[in-house]
């Protein structure tokens, strides 16, 4: 008769982490790619969709001496930490920072289809992203907080062609209120293909521990086995 067995597994690799020469590490949890289909109802989508039409769209710029290609500052400094949208390589993008009405509002609405686990304890960071006809976004690795364990996306709409959703290789149908996370996104490289037809709006939230949170991922995973008794 054929059991199973369980044995403890190492995670296949540590991550450096703080400033460059220093012996500092931390394991990550193994790299995870959830996909909830459907989760958000149409009027959840539109509620969504309605806070990001409520933002203004202002002027912003990317810091000169940024290594983060995607960091862009509002040029009115008044707009520091407030909720704002703005566009660039033709995509509009809509900011939305802790602790606003707005944030909480929406984190409202997906809380309960979050995954669950250390990656996805905090919001730090949430997006709007607006697509038009032609846009793509190409293969990258997130350069993002520190802080960042995970990227969760919720797709808002579904009125368009092209724009699927690509994580290591997985093509991903981007059906609307479909929620897809995945974790370690700064080492792990993903892209959205062209978007032939239509718009596209997406909530992006990457994600991390809480702070002064305990619960560190352990440094193996059981790993269910079968084969015959020994």
């Amino acid at each position: 008769m054929v059991e199973r067995k369980r044995r403890k597994v190492m995670v296949p690799y540590k991550t450096p982490r703080g400033a460059e020469g220093e012996d500092q590490q931390e394991w990550r949890n193994l790299d995870q790619l959830i996909i909830k289909d459907r989760v958000l109802t149409p009027d959840r989508c539109e509620l969504i969709h309605a806070e990001y039409l409520k933002l203004q769209e202002i002027e912003v710029y990317h810091p000169p001496d940024s290594e983060n290609e995607n960091q862009f500052l509002p040029v009115d400094e008044e707009w520091i930490g407030r909720n704002h949208r703005y566009f660039h390589n033709n995509m509009h993008i809509g900011t939305f920072f802790r602790d606003t009405p707005a944030h909480d509002e929406i984190y409202a609405v997906v809380a309960d289809y979050m995954p669950e686990g250390t990656d996805y304890e905090r919001v730090n960071f949430m997006q709007v992203i607006h697509y038009s006809q032609d846009n793509l976004f190409p293969w990258h690795r997130d350069e993002a907080d520190k802080n960042d364990r995970a990227t969760a996306i919720f797709m808002l709409d579904e009125e368009f062609t092209g724009g699927r959703l690509i994580v290591d290789g997985h093509i991903i149908m981007t059906r609307r209120g479909t929620m897809v996370a995945f974790n370690n996104s700064t080492l792990r490289w993903h892209s959205v293909e062209p978007l032939y037809t239509g718009e596209r709006h997406a909530l992006l939230l990457w994600t991390g521990k809480e702070q002064g949170s305990k619960q560190d991922p352990l440094p193996y995973h059981d790993e269910a086995m079968e084969g015959f008794d020994d």
